[in-house]
């Protein structure tokens, strides 16, 4: 991750990097100090419109990093405050339009208002609002295990999850639409979705542990016919790129 100062961040299974140009830096989990990264297997990294950093860990949950003495506030989930985020695996950081932070987890959605977010911290007393699947409400998430997010040209908060299911966040902020992907066997198979980026033509690319896919929004179809997902097709994608009109896929 490459972020607005120039510094390349490697989150790894042991251990977060941040590359200089010139060398490496690592920063890990320390017992004996207070603010050391939260857990050494970091798994996302995010930075918002006020330039703070967010690392998200598998176990430790979420950090934010303090550029002036280079240490992290952690926020973890607390089975005694509901206002706490809800699990500390996590998978994914994006922000809206807004200015709010959304953490996808292994157990639920978590949206941070931009009103605990200051430079280089959180408020101590920053509040997370969640969001689960309720199987007597068709709008609330389609799996608990989200696996992806991405806010889009238009504003608007994708979400991938585990099962395969494609949604975005309705414009209430409080429910979700879901796109249909009975037809694909990605949801058949109930395979992650991995990565979601823009394409051209206000489309959407869409990466799983199952080939990569191409989602029309304004025909709200799947399109089944573009060359590179013949291509890739069982592929496992991890992550996607589309950069000065090249295109990065990463497999595994």
């Amino acid at each position: 991750y490459s972020d607005l100062k120039g510094y390349l961040w490697v989150g790894t299974t042991g251990g977060l990097n941040r590359f200089d140009g010139y060398q490496f830096k690592t920063f890990h989990y320390n017992a004996k100090l207070t603010n050391s990264l939260s857990n050494s297997h970091v798994t996302t990294i995010y930075q918002d419109h006020k330039h703070n950093l967010w690392f998200g860990t598998n176990g430790g949950g979420l950090n934010i990093y303090n550029a002036n003495n280079e240490t992290f506030n952690a926020y973890q989930y607390d089975e005694n405050n509901s206002k706490s985020i809800s699990d500390n695996v996590i998978q994914a950081i994006s922000e809206d339009n807004n200015g709010n932070l959304w953490i996808a987890t292994n157990n639920g959605l978590n949206r941070l208002s931009s009103k605990y977010i200051v430079n280089f911290s959180a408020n101590a007393k920053a509040e997370f609002n969640r969001y689960f699947h309720d199987d007597k409400d068709t709008n609330s998430l389609s799996d608990n295990n989200v696996s992806s997010l991405f806010n889009d040209k238009e504003g608007t908060l994708w979400l991938g999850s585990n099962n395969g299911r494609l949604s975005y966040l309705a414009a209430d902020q409080n429910s979700f639409v879901h796109v249909m992907t009975n037809e694909l066997h990605m949801a058949n198979d109930q395979v992650a979705i991995t990565s979601i980026i823009n394409g051209s033509a206000n489309t959407l690319w869409i990466g799983t542990e199952h080939g990569l896919y191409l989602y029309d929004k304004t025909k709200r179809t799947w399109v089944n016919d573009h060359p590179i997902i013949s291509l890739l097709n069982d592929k496992a994608i991890t992550a996607l790129l589309l950069k000065d009109n090249v295109f990065w896929i990463a497999t595994k």
